[in-house]
């Protein structure tokens, strides 16, 4: 497994592939023992990110399999926050526990939601949280808008990382990416494969793959352009089992920035511009 750090924390390390949780139910014994497999799968692995469900029952299911199985202290997690006020981000941090391990990413949802969460003082309470150890790192969520990225990262300076809905399709979002990374913060791109078209493209993008130089499966070309990018730290991939989770984990073995071809990037290039073509045609 490789790893890369978040610009402003150079003492912690991250897998290159993030674990996600975030559509499992936990609801029954059935599912909380899918998810010790997948725990054990990652460790395994050296996946040492997870991104916890946003499910108040979910997260204290995932707490619990980690104090049962001793695993905690192998992972960084990432909690999702989706309240609006202190006293809910209050009970989150008692629920999320006290660990330095804990990355903790408020929601942004419209361009308002820094200045809620300013007025709020729920900002404040997350950098004290975070100066007394309590959590490690703080970040944000937010929708596939340059718009909001930009002004959420220029408002306010104290954020460690982001996460955003992106895959290599999203070449309209680079700009506000980079502007990101300029102000130092590392960047966990979820849904790399684009809601499963990257996975199952049509013929005439997947024609392109067929007739690389390297052979690559469709999920590892999708993968592979992420990781090409200096700014991405994480990919967060939700597996459909620990055997998926153990084929994305092989990918990462070789998910280097800059690393390459000219022609493997012009690979790329072509399945986008036609899957882009194929996206406009559905959309008219």
């Amino acid at each position: 497994m490789l790893y890369r750090h978040f610009p402003k924390i150079a003492n912690k390390e991250f897998s290159i592939l993030t674990l996600s949780l975030e559509n499992l139910s936990l609801e029954d014994e059935v599912s909380i023992a899918a998810m010790c497999d997948l725990l054990h799968t990652a460790s395994e692995y050296g996946i040492n990110l997870i991104h916890a469900p946003s499910g108040e029952a979910q997260r204290a299911a995932l707490l619990a399999a980690f104090q049962n199985a001793a695993l905690r202290d192998c992972f960084y997690i990432i909690f999702d926050f989706t309240g609006t006020t202190a006293p809910q981000f209050d009970a989150f941090l008692a629920l999320t526990g006290a660990h330095p391990n804990n990355l903790v990413c408020l929601t942004i949802e419209e361009s308002g939601s820094l200045a809620h969460y300013k007025k709020e003082g729920i900002l404040t309470r997350a950098e004290n949280a975070r100066n007394e150890g309590r959590l490690g790192c703080l970040g944000f969520s937010c929708p596939k808008d340059s718009a909001i990225l930009t002004g959420v990262v220029d408002g306010y300076p104290e954020w460690d990382f982001f996460r955003m809905d992106f895959s290599f399709l999203d070449i309209g979002l680079l700009e506000a990416v980079c502007h990101a990374a300029v102000n130092e913060l590392g960047f966990i791109p979820s849904n790399p494969f684009a809601g499963g078209i990257l996975l199952d493209p049509p013929p005439s993008a997947r024609a392109f793959y067929k007739n690389a130089s390297v052979p690559r499966s469709c999920g590892e070309w999708a993968l592979r352009a992420l990781w090409e990018n200096q700014n991405v730290t994480s990919i967060a991939c939700v597996p459909a089992s620990p055997a998926d989770l153990t084929q994305n984990a092989i990918f990462a073995g070789a998910g280097r920035p800059n690393s390459l071809r000219e022609k493997e990037l012009s690979v790329l290039d072509n399945a986008r511009k036609t899957l882009d073509t194929i996206v406009q045609i559905q959309q008219s």
